[in-house]
């Protein structure tokens, strides 16, 4: 089953941490509507906003000024996330700044079944994402490795909602820009009898793997929107998509029909000897701690050693 952290990785093409940073969190504080940034932010949406800025969060970094502009580019993601995939209700959520909060969304509107969310990063930090306390595997970290100053985001669509109140807590040393609305995804496509074919067995093999990839890479071009910086030099193949195939809807289509399935299970059998895993284990070696071979055994690692993958760049 697809997670809502495949999703992220699928749909933006953002800098994820290679895994989940392990910094020390701190009690979340409940966020008030207030009247900073609602005029700002209902100018650039067309209509009233909830909108604050969060108070500060840690004290890693100097404060960084969050431009109009980079809250009209996450509105702009936001949008394009959405796109064709699903209808929008009631008012956007746009909030800005830094630290750990809880947003309040209250319960679902009638005909809404999820979120629309999209999340940018405006500095360097780390950024953590729990859905009614509920973590939702998409911890971001945020870098401007070309010193253009982008520092990456995400967008997805949540659907862990529940009938009565509901939140989203952000847990973040960098600062931020969210935009979330309450949505109504469009019927998902089937799955191909080619991707059943390959999963009827429970097991995914890198022959079925690699056709899964090229059923949707077809598929793509086939629609007018083709992959590009294809690499299958890795165990996952890394692949770039337009901005137009999202908005289209044409990833939606074509992913979800032909290799979804499959690249998560590819995922979750590889992860012992993902790259990602690989890099956590050179990172325990240049903090003097010989790896585990699982990859269960090197988060907890990471997680007991207080080490933060951030700081493993230079190592």
């Amino acid at each position: 089953m697809s997670t809502e952290r495949d999703e992220a990785l699928r749909r933006e093409l953002v800098s994820v941490a290679a895994a989940a940073p392990y910094a020390q969190r701190t009690k979340p504080r409940t966020l008030v509507a207030g009247a900073v940034a609602i005029a700002l932010a209902s100018a650039l949406t067309g209509g009233a906003v909830s909108a604050v800025a969060l108070g500060a969060g840690g004290e890693q970094q100097a404060p960084v000024e969050i431009t109009s502009s980079d809250i009209a580019a996450v509105t702009a993601r936001g949008l394009e996330l959405v796109g064709t995939h699903a209808e929008l209700f009631g008012t956007p959520f746009i909030v800005s700044g830094r630290g750990n909060v809880v947003v309040e969304l209250g319960p679902v509107p009638e005909g809404a079944s999820s979120v629309a969310f999209s999340l940018a990063c405006v500095s360097e930090g780390t950024i953590g994402v729990a859905v009614n306390g509920d973590p939702q595997n998409a911890w971001v970290t945020c870098e401007d490795p070309d010193g253009d100053g982008r520092y990456g985001g995400f967008g997805t669509f949540i659907d862990t909602v529940t009938d009565s109140e509901n939140t989203i807590t952000l847990e973040s040393s960098a600062n931020l820009v969210l935009w979330a609305s309450w949505a109504k995804q469009a019927e998902r496509p089937a799955q191909s009898q080619a991707q059943l074919d390959a999963l009827a067995d429970g097991a995914v093999t890198a022959e079925e793997y690699d056709a899964g990839f090229e059923r949707f890479a077809s598929c793509m071009a086939g629609a007018g929107h083709p992959l590009g910086s294809v690499f299958k030099g890795t165990t996952v193949y890394r692949y770039v998509m337009s901005s137009e195939a999202v908005s289209t809807g044409t990833d939606v289509q074509c992913y979800e029909a032909e290799f979804m399935e499959i690249d998560s299970a590819w995922q979750i059998a590889n992860a012992d000897t993902s790259e990602s895993t690989e890099f956590l284990r050179q990172c325990l070696r240049g903090n003097g701690i010989e790896p585990a071979y699982p990859a269960v055994e090197v988060d907890r690692q990471m997680r007991e050693a207080g080490i933060d993958p951030r700081d493993c760049m230079g190592v």
